[in-house]
């Protein structure tokens, strides 16, 4: 399983310094990362559902999820690392198959 990593929390710090399996990155809105390999999701998204997956099925949102993520700390903390802080920094998104 190949993993990724959100752009906006590694500020552009590649490789990830948490994560050496790391080998792509993810972003909602920037175009190109300095990781080899990096998806937009949104358009990503819009372009899969249509093929392979096809017409009956939507994109109901893709959404970016950083609760009590502190964009002042910098990149030298991973925020993410004691879930009694409750940070979260993920991208979720849900695709709804249409009709039956």
């Amino acid at each position: 399983m190949q993993q990724c990593l959100i752009t906006s929390f590694i500020r552009d710090v590649w490789p990830s310094r948490w994560n050496t399996a790391h080998r792509s990155t993810w972003s909602l809105t920037i175009e190109k990362a300095s990781s080899e390999i990096h998806c937009k999701l949104p358009e990503w998204l819009h372009r899969e559902i249509g093929n392979p997956v096809g017409p009956e099925f939507d994109l109901e949102f893709c959404r970016l999820v950083d609760t009590h993520y502190d964009y002042k700390v910098g990149t030298t903390i991973d925020q993410t690392l004691d879930p009694d802080q409750g940070v979260e920094a993920f991208i979720e998104f849900v695709i709804k198959k249409l009709g039956n």
